[in-house]
């Protein structure tokens, strides 16, 4: 279980790595007229699908290991799960609708910042949660029976 809980931990890094590194090369994309787009564009693409990926990958050993847990540790990784699932959306996103233009832009307007920032929200959920937990925890023995 604590080698399933670092593998989980080091593909969060990860993935929280791989979406800053497309959002820092997107800046720079469109703040800099001189870059090429074929090797930009191809970087960005498996960027974004190896994100993608890795997400999915990471959404599924999250669903497999949830089933011990209980009580607002149980919800803290519930919220986390959202929060990887919304990340894994906007990368999705990303890819479809800016990257291949497979489908036009829903809206005309880009949805991926704004599934980051709903992701945020819910790691933010899972870290008031899983401190519950650690409160719990710190409390003396004799606090519990009363």
């Amino acid at each position: 279980m604590r080698k399933l809980f670092n593998i989980m931990l080091l593909s969060l890094f990860f993935l929280a790595l791989v979406t800053s590194i497309v959002s820092a090369q997107e800046t720079a994309e469109e703040t800099s007229l001189s870059i090429e787009l074929g090797d930009t564009f191809l970087a960005l693409t498996l960027i974004d699908a190896v994100g993608f990926m890795i997400g999915v990958i990471i959404l599924i050993l999250f669903m497999l290991s949830l089933s011990p847990f209980q009580g607002d540790l149980k919800t803290g990784f519930v919220f986390i799960v959202w929060g990887i699932f919304f990340q894994s959306l906007a990368l999705t996103y990303t890819l479809v609708f800016i990257r291949l233009q497979l489908f036009p832009l829903p809206f005309e307007m880009n949805l991926s910042n704004a599934m980051v920032t709903i992701s945020i929200m819910f790691f933010a959920f899972a870290v008031y949660s899983i401190r519950r937990v650690a409160n719990e925890l710190n409390k003396s023995p004799y606090d519990r029976l009363d």
